[in-house]
């Protein structure tokens, strides 16, 4: 009966060479996945930093090729952030005052005054 469980142990079970190089296997796909999970985390940590910054939306992605190289250097996100905003300021949010326009819908002193006196004869 012995020998019966272990022919059906070693049909089952892999040998032990095919598990150590399918575990190394494994062990170097979640090693290069590990490393690209830890590079999107590190710019999505410069993005935010630059975002709170006051960097534009627009210029965002130039940004944050900007502040990668500062942090390649052994910066941290948030000092590399700061550090590309204060060296290149036309990365910043512009504030612009929009002028705003209303239009008054009854009197004689507003511009569409003549205009609703012509199709007011029709």
């Amino acid at each position: 009966m012995n020998e019966e469980i272990n022919e059906m142990t070693e049909q089952v079970l892999p040998a032990e060479e095919d598990t150590v190089q399918q575990t190394e296997v494994f062990d170097e796909a979640a090693a290069a996945e590990c490393e690209a999970l830890i590079e999107a985390l590190a710019e999505a940590k410069i993005k935010v930093a630059l975002l709170l910054n006051g960097v534009s939306k627009e210029k965002l992605e130039e940004a944050a090729k900007i502040a990668a190289v500062f942090a390649a250097t052994g910066l941290s996100p948030e000092d590399a952030a700061a550090k590309a905003v204060a060296e290149y300021p036309h990365l910043k949010l512009v504030s612009r005052e929009v002028p705003r326009f209303a239009a008054q819908t009854s009197g004689s002193g507003d511009g569409f005054s003549a205009i609703r006196s012509i199709f007011a004869k029709r």
